[in-house]
């Protein structure tokens, strides 16, 4: 999860915010440090719980890795009450990777009618 991810397209907060179009992750033990983060994800450090891809930050929201691809090129994260979720990309995006993040939010329960894109 080390590095800059772009933020593609995510839900909006009960406000109506959308995130910021990155977010900044690096490695720091067992644990991975938001350097660069945004309203669902905001700057802390995450513990890796025992669960894989389910991150939580103390005294703050839980999210969850819902899905990557095989490159660790695109992703899916969201909390486990589907309050938030969005896709991320490292790298060029692509139509075929977007589609299966897409069908991940649908099958995870999201309303894909209320997924946007976040301007770049």
């Amino acid at each position: 999860m080390a590095g800059v991810w772009r933020v593609t397209a995510a839900f909006a907060s009960a406000e109506g915010t959308l995130p910021a179009a990155q977010l900044e992750m690096r490695m720091s033990g067992p644990a991975i440090l938001v350097t660069r983060g945004a309203w669902m994800m905001p700057k802390g450090t995450y513990e890796i719980a025992e669960l894989p891809g389910r991150l939580v930050r103390q005294g703050g929201p839980e999210v969850w890795l819902l899905w990557v691809d095989d490159d660790w090129r695109t992703a899916v994260m969201g909390a486990p009450d589907g309050r938030v979720g969005w896709i991320m990309e490292r790298g060029k995006a692509s139509a075929d990777r977007t589609r299966a993040a897409r069908e991940i939010l649908a099958w995870q329960g999201f309303d894909l009618t209320k997924l946007r894109e976040v301007a770049q």
